[in-house]
């Protein structure tokens, strides 16, 4: 008499099944989670280069303004008038006597700001700058990728830290 003897080698196909979904479940979500990751990463470059893009433009402005207009006796005679060309220029025209003095000049289809002194600065992320001018106060508007509302720089001669 022999007996027959089941040897199990191998594995069953429920059970090569099984193995086969929770390997694929396993592998779907590590690729989800390294997906959003890289994506929050980009996010996260993006934003670094939005605040520095309108860094850089509170700091032109600033410097441009302080420069020709700021203080001193100069300031006083100095004046502001806005323009726009067909050339998608707009900004602010520094005025002394009725002479154009200097420009702070805003290029919306090369996204670029300009003046005489400080140069050209190109953006990436800034989509738009426009000018307001009250009496002796400019107030820019600055738009950016990523934000519904505009950013607001205001320069002025005024110092309105001591005031309660």
């Amino acid at each position: 008499m022999t007996k027959r003897s089941k040897s199990r080698r191998g594995f069953s196909l429920v059970e090569l099944t099984i193995a086969m979904a929770v390997t694929l479940t396993l592998m779907s979500t590590i690729a989800t989670l390294l997906v959003c990751v890289i994506n929050e990463r980009k996010r996260a470059v993006e934003d670094f280069d939005i605040s520095s893009e309108l860094v850089l433009v509170k700091n032109y402005t600033n410097g441009w303004f302080n420069d020709y207009v700021g203080y001193g006796e100069q300031a006083e005679k100095c004046s502001f008038a806005l323009f726009s060309d067909e050339d998608f220029n707009s900004g602010v025209n520094v005025e002394n006597g009725g002479t154009v003095v200097d420009s702070l000049t805003f290029n919306s289809e090369n996204k670029t700001l300009s003046s005489a002194t400080y140069g050209t600065v190109t953006f990436s992320y800034i989509d738009g700058i426009s000018f307001t001018v009250y009496d002796n106060v400019i107030k820019l508007s600055v738009s950016h990728r990523g934000c519904a509302q505009p950013m607001i720089l205001i320069l002025s001669r005024k110092d309105f830290s001591d005031e309660g």
